[in-house]
């Protein structure tokens, strides 16, 4: 059976340039929506979401608190004790970090 013009040569691909490129991502976009400035109080809309967090968690909301916390101090480590075969103790730690 013969080559097809459709055929790469060995080493050769058919897209060099490889997936294109989303021209925007989510975080990209809120980030974006984040500098726009809020037109009643003139403010950027990412500094009145943080003032609204702060109020949340003064107010007792157990889930603003934790999302200040883990924002400003990191998320609490796990750790988790694993035992091997021979009984020795093994640990693992898993680390996850905020971007």
């Amino acid at each position: 059976m013969g080559v097809s013009s459709t055929s790469w040569e060995k080493g050769e691909s058919g897209n060099p340039g490889g997936r294109p490129k989303k021209d925007w991502s989510w975080s990209g976009l809120l980030e974006q929506i984040g500098e726009e400035i809020e037109p009643k109080t003139g403010k950027p809309f990412k500094e009145l979401v943080s003032k609204r967090l702060w109020v949340d968690a003064v107010n007792g909301n157990l889930g603003a608190i934790k999302e200040i916390f883990n924002r400003t101090e990191g998320l609490p480590v796990a750790k988790q004790e694993i035992t091997g075969k021979d009984g020795d103790k093994l640990e693992i730690v898993i680390v996850k970090e905020n971007k």
